[in-house]
């Protein structure tokens, strides 16, 4: 009997020791199986396996565990088994991941925008400047060798604007390395020698430093310093009424040279024919003006030599007779 269990097992073909071969390899990867109630409150339940996945029950450790990856290669028929290989990791890119990408890739591109020349502003217009030189303003508006992008307009103009000669500046970018710069000058109507220093004023009142010469302006000289010349250069150094009067009477009496000022008498000029005239300050100057005729033509038709003709008040002119 035990021979003939003997020749029952033993395989008849050689199919048949191969398919007895494959049963039992098959049988051995089968995979474990689930633990029962009790013992799985002792185990932490792991990943589900796929069908290339495998793994076995580790004890809990207060950590997820992952499941490694593996790959099974079929090998062909003949050879009757199969080839099981670690799977390379795949590549994810988590968000965080993509965000430091992104700011390298920014911070790159920002790096050589700055650093380059395309972006460099070179060409600079200006527009309306004749007080100032164009290369003054340039130099205010400090342009040279930054980028168009890093340019803020409004900062520019608030720069230009804070000049006295500057009554309101427009600045422009455009694209990729150009800027644009209109400036609206404030005129003169006056120049004013203050002592040692000279100033020019305009019909504000706001004094800024003589440059080139402008034609057409009013002289004035005082003596000692007169002009409140603040630290805040757009405030009135003088009332713009003493300017004004100052302006009238040069364009009514232009035959006179320069006018004089001093804060007791007021506007006064040195008359041509010799004497020395105080206008004052306020008032109508149409009056004084007419009664200055009329008192000069008297005095010349009777011969009298004056040094000195007051009309700050029309209505009580005197004068002053040469010794």
């Amino acid at each position: 009997m035990a021979l003939l269990g003997r020749s029952l097992r033993r395989p008849r073909t050689r199919a048949d020791a191969v398919r007895r071969r494959r049963a039992r390899i098959a049988s051995d990867s089968e995979p474990a199986a689930r633990p029962r109630s009790g013992t799985s409150a002792r185990l932490r339940p792991i990943a589900a396996a796929g069908p290339w996945q495998g793994g076995t029950a580790r004890p809990h450790s207060g950590r997820t565990a992952r499941p490694r990856r593996r790959r099974t290669l079929a090998l062909p028929v003949e050879i009757g088994a199969e080839l099981s290989l670690p799977a390379l990791p795949a590549l994810r890119l988590g968000p965080r991941a993509m965000t430091a990408v992104l700011l390298a890739v920014w911070g790159l591109t920002l790096h050589a925008a700055w650093t380059g020349s395309r972006f460099e502003v070179t060409d600079i217009g200006i527009v309306g400047a004749k007080l100032m030189s164009e290369a003054q303003v340039r130099s205010i508006a400090h342009l040279r060798g930054l980028p168009s992008f890093a340019v803020d307009p409004e900062a520019v103009e608030q720069r230009l604007d804070s000049y006295a000669e500057i009554d309101r500046a427009v600045v422009r970018v455009r694209w990729p390395n150009k800027v644009s710069i209109e400036v609206q000058e404030r005129r003169p109507i006056v120049e004013w020698q203050d002592g040692s220093q000279v100033w020019w004023l305009n019909a504000s009142g706001v004094a800024f430093i003589q440059r080139e010469p402008y034609p057409g302006l009013v002289r004035i000289v005082s003596d000692e310093p007169v002009l409140e010349i603040d630290k805040d250069a757009l405030l009135p150094a003088i009332l713009p009424q003493v300017l004004w009067e100052a302006v009238a009477v040069a364009e009514q009496l232009p035959h006179i040279g320069d006018l004089t000022y001093s804060p007791l008498d007021g506007i006064g000029f040195e008359d041509p024919r010799g004497w020395r005239v105080i206008v004052g300050q306020g008032g109508d100057l149409d009056p004084k003006l007419h009664v200055y005729a009329a008192l000069t033509a008297a005095l010349m038709e009777r011969g009298v030599a004056v040094e000195l003709v007051n009309i700050a008040d029309p209505s009580a002119p005197y004068y002053k007779v040469a010794r």
